[in-house]
């Protein structure tokens, strides 16, 4: 099996049979970036029906200039693209045809199914078939979605599975107001975020923060696994995992739980703190230490 593409840049309607560069400066045009698989079969030497698909990236654009015969397009003023899945907007976007790759500048706002991204620039890669497979996205990145709104310095989208991961000073705001911070965040689907790097996760009455934290958004549960650390004004409680139930206003506290509060110390094997009531109730094996007067 012989399989060969062709890059065709033409006007929309218009589809050569050969690629040819666009015309220099053309204005206010949509163009198509078409990519056709042709596939040549033979069975036992006995030719068949030549069979063809094909996957259609939308360009719209002030200005659209193809360069190096057609190797290389530049779209300036209002760009828009998309493959039907993905939206890209921005101010300017170059597209290499030898890497499949379109570099955005100024105002980029890309839909996803994720949300709605904007950035400085941003970096958009081409499967062989001509889809959107991934996009990159640095310099002020926020992400706005229906359940929350994620900043970070780099975040990168696989279209595939719908993954979403963002690296660099991670924000993600829950309303009304859960905040969750860290190094690195993984989102897949718009529900569930895991964030690492010494996550913390925090509202208007303490924070609690670990090793890896996971939130779900619509239930406004967070749990925190590995060296688990709160602080809810006057009480400091430590363990192992933690799970914070911004519904019901209380934190549930698993193995190996510390509390600290003015004058005592109190170790059991599993704590909840209604941290809105400052009321805490301990389960299990329960040590209570007071401490007296210097």
């Amino acid at each position: 099996m012989n399989v060969s593409w062709w890059l065709l840049i033409s006007a929309e309607g218009s589809r050569p049979p050969h690629p040819h560069p666009l015309p220099q400066g053309a204005r206010g045009r949509k163009f198509q970036i078409s990519i056709f698989c042709g596939f040549l079969l033979a069975v036992v030497s006995v030719p068949v029906l030549g069979v063809s698909t094909s996957r259609t990236i939308q360009v719209n654009a002030d200005v659209v200039t193809a360069r190096d015969g057609g190797q290389t397009l530049e779209a300036r003023g209002h760009v828009v693209i998309t493959d039907g899945r993905l939206t890209i907007r921005a101010d300017l976007a170059h597209y290499d045809r030898t890497s499949r790759q379109i570099r955005l500048n100024g105002n980029v706002r890309i839909t996803t199914p994720q949300g709605d991204l904007t950035a400085g620039e941003a970096a958009a890669q081409l499967t062989r078939e001509g889809a959107l497979a991934a996009i990159q996205a640095s310099m002020g990145v926020n992400l706005q979605s229906a359940g929350r709104t994620l900043k970070a310095n780099r975040v990168a989208y696989q279209a595939k599975d719908d993954t979403l991961t963002a690296t660099g000073n991670v924000v993600v705001t829950f309303p009304p107001d859960l905040v969750a911070t860290g190094g690195a965040l993984v989102a897949k689907g718009t529900d569930v975020v895991t964030v690492t790097g010494r996550p913390r996760i925090r509202n208007r009455d303490g924070f609690i923060e670990g090793d890896r934290l996971e939130v779900v958004a619509h239930t406004q549960i967070a749990f925190v696994r590995g060296n688990v650390v709160s602080v809810f004004e006057e009480t400091r409680i430590t363990a192992a995992t933690a799970a914070l139930l911004v519904k019901e206003n209380k934190a549930i506290f698993r193995d190996k739980v510390s509390v600290t509060r003015p004058g005592r110390t109190m170790t059991a094997e599993l704590v909840t703190y209604y941290y809105r009531e400052r009321r805490l109730v301990a389960e299990g094996k329960t040590t209570i230490r007071i401490q007296g007067p210097p």
